[in-house]
């Protein structure tokens, strides 16, 4: 997609393109195989979860999603299999949503380390389109990048002994939030677990985004013993988020001013499978 094409761009999505095309993403030389097979620390499950093909994974999602008469369809791709145009789009969403919030935080938003995160070559997605009333059906329509209005980005990995998803970005576009697509994508993150058998799904949730913590208090997360405000000894830790709104509001665990300085929760929850 270009300025001169036929579909009209907005501003933001061609200063995202711009960022896209500007940023020279880091490709490393030796094969994904290669790459896993110096990695001491992920299990057999999770290497084998990695080399699924999209292809595997879509089969575990649905490929519609309808809300409020709005129809959407459904793309599973890796990093690799997105367009410019398509990683601009993702990249406006996340750079709209989450850059005043975390540019001052612990975690920061600097473009080009953000873009080699989001589009990390074991980053996968589930994108959401929003059909369009003229063609909802032509692909032209589902896969037009400006089309997409919410994505949850995640790699596959192991930590700590568990299995997990780790959920980096799940972003809804501001015009199509509370339409019920951040559940959805939570059922979809769900659904890849129970497929792979990995054990918990696990995100990094910033303190003052009192928004994206009552989405995941109400989706069933609680905080993760690897975040840096986790008590063990407090069982409360693991199953009411009241006790996490209480850490917020005191500025941290009781630790000292080390454990004040973080400014954000580690969140999880457990995957259910049958083995």
């Amino acid at each position: 997609m270009s300025s001169n094409s036929t579909v009209c761009i907005s501003h933001k999505m061609e200063r995202a393109l711009k960022d896209i095309e500007s940023h020279s993403l880091s490709t490393p030389e030796q094969s994904l195989k290669a790459e896993l097979a110096a990695t001491d620390h992920l299990s057999r499950n999770v290497r084998k979860a990695i080399m699924l093909s999209s292809k595997t994974l879509a089969a575990t999602v649905p490929d519609r999603f309808s809300s409020r008469n709005v129809q959407y369809t459904v793309r599973v791709a890796l990093s690799t299999e997105l367009s410019n145009p398509e990683r601009a789009a993702v990249w406006r969403i996340a750079d709209d949503n989450m850059q005043s919030i975390s540019k001052h935080s612990s975690l920061g938003w600097e473009t080009h380390s953000k873009l080699e995160e989001l589009f990390h070559r074991q980053s996968r997605f589930v994108i959401v389109h929003k059909c369009t009333d003229q063609d909802p059906d032509s692909s032209s329509a589902v896969f037009e990048a400006e089309r997409i209005v919410a994505f949850t980005m995640f790699r596959f990995d192991r930590e700590d002994d568990y299995d997990m998803i780790y959920c980096y970005e799940l972003q809804i576009d501001r015009e199509a939030q509370r339409q019920g697509l951040g559940k959805f994508l939570m059922q979809c993150l769900t659904q890849i677990g129970e497929k792979t058998r990995m054990e918990k799904i696990v995100l990094t949730a910033l303190k003052s985004n009192k928004s994206a913590l009552d989405f995941y208090y109400a989706a069933g997360f609680t905080m993760d013993p690897t975040s840096p405000d986790y008590e063990e000894d407090d069982e409360s830790m693991r199953s009411s988020p009241d006790s996490i709104e209480d850490t917020v509001e005191r500025g941290g665990s009781d630790d000292g001013a080390e454990a004040e300085e973080c400014d954000y929760f580690i969140l999880s929850r457990p995957i259910p499978y049958t083995k």
